[in-house]
């Protein structure tokens, strides 16, 4: 491939014509005489919502496994086919439900008969309850710990001077 003068002036040609954008009034691409070519769009940085953010996955930990949610409801119970399955002494057949959506997550007791319990307060639910990161919750007896957080955190180290 031979790149020419006339190469970026082409190319910048097909981006314009791509963009709908006119050189007499620009929209998005600027000539700036004597230099190139610029963008003549105002760049915004936009905070990502919590569910956007890099590896955030909603999860559940008990004792030593990590159980993924999906977006939307995850039922908690001990059947072979529950969507998060704690085969424990104590957890009931359908014992409680957590609904994931756009990085935030809650939790309700569907009718157990030992209770769902969250943080450490041992008073058990009677309606929803919001499920932070981190967020320690029982089913009956059962210790388990919702997370919202990228799963590995950053190796860089900071350095200060």
């Amino acid at each position: 491939m031979v790149v020419g003068d006339a190469s970026l002036t082409m190319a910048v040609a097909e981006l314009r014509a791509a963009l709908g954008d006119d050189a007499k009034e620009p929209r998005f691409v600027r000539t700036v005489f004597g230099f190139g070519y610029a963008f003549a769009v105002e760049v915004v940085a936009e905070r990502p919502a919590a569910a956007s953010r890099a590896g955030a996955t909603p999860r559940v930990l008990w004792e030593k496994r990590v159980i993924p949610l999906v977006e939307g409801e995850n039922v908690l119970w001990r059947d072979e086919d529950a969507t998060v399955r704690i085969d424990a002494p104590g957890v009931s057949r359908r014992h409680a439900c957590i609904r994931a959506a756009g990085g935030e997550a809650s939790i309700e007791d569907l009718g157990s008969k030992s209770g769902t319990f969250v943080g450490h307060e041992r008073t058990p639910l009677a309606a929803p309850a919001v499920l932070p990161d981190g967020s320690p919750f029982s089913l009956g007896r059962v210790l388990l710990v919702f997370r919202n957080s990228p799963e590995a955190g950053s190796t860089l180290t900071e350095h200060r001077g």
